[in-house]
């Protein structure tokens, strides 16, 4: 039972594995970059798209098919992530390339969400075993998550992210877009859930 509440909370959370497209430009790649920061900052999946390379998953699409259930927790996200802040420490440009370093500080979350998911399993002890469906265990995840009291957190997590900008999208040649980005984006925008859940997720694998 508890591997199968794992696995699927797993599955809730592999959104924040894709990477998205976009279409906005600006005129310098830190200028890029920075938009894209504030947005994610505020949670504004559209937002962060307009800055991203054509192509590839839409972001907000691949999130909500694999999240149709966990609004709830999509409002926890988007209430904390305003306490993330970011700092450009390094920008590299080489022509039509450029790499640009970004320091995040961001809430550790990652005790309140294994209280969370530890309350979750203890509840599910209670449900007889033919009615843990794949849609009440979803149910049961938002319920635990509605009741349970949190505080903001003392541990702050720094974490760098590393951006490639590039030139060229379909409605600007010359504009400047980024292209991928190496770092724990995802877990920076779920405050650290991705992280918990995959920790958690690794001894059942």
């Amino acid at each position: 039972m508890k591997t199968r509440i794992i696995a699927l909370i797993l599955v809730m959370v592999s959104a924040f594995t894709f990477c998205s497209c976009g279409k906005k430009s600006a005129s310098e790649p830190k200028d890029v970059v920075a938009s894209f920061c504030n947005r994610l900052i505020a949670f504004d999946f559209d937002g962060m798209q307009n800055y991203i390379s054509d192509g590839g998953e839409n972001l907000k699409t691949a999130f909500n098919n694999e999240n149709k259930l966990m609004g709830t927790i999509d409002d926890f996200f988007a209430k904390n992530s305003k306490n993330t802040t970011y700092n450009i420490s390094k920008a590299k440009i080489d022509e039509d390339t450029a790499i640009i370093t970004v320091d995040y500080k961001y809430n550790d979350y990652n005790i309140m969400y294994r209280e969370m998911i530890a309350s979750m399993l203890l509840q599910s002890f209670s449900i007889d075993e033919k009615d843990l469906t794949d849609e009440n265990l979803r149910s049961l995840l938002v319920k635990t998550y509605k009741n349970f009291e949190y505080e903001l957190p003392d541990t702050v997590i720094t974490s760098a992210v590393i951006f490639t900008c590039v030139k060229g999208n379909k409605n600007n040649a010359s504009a400047w877009v980024i292209k991928e980005w190496d770092g724990d984006i995802y877990n920076i925008m779920s405050q650290t859930f991705t992280s918990t859940v995959k920790s958690i997720g690794e001894p059942l694998v």
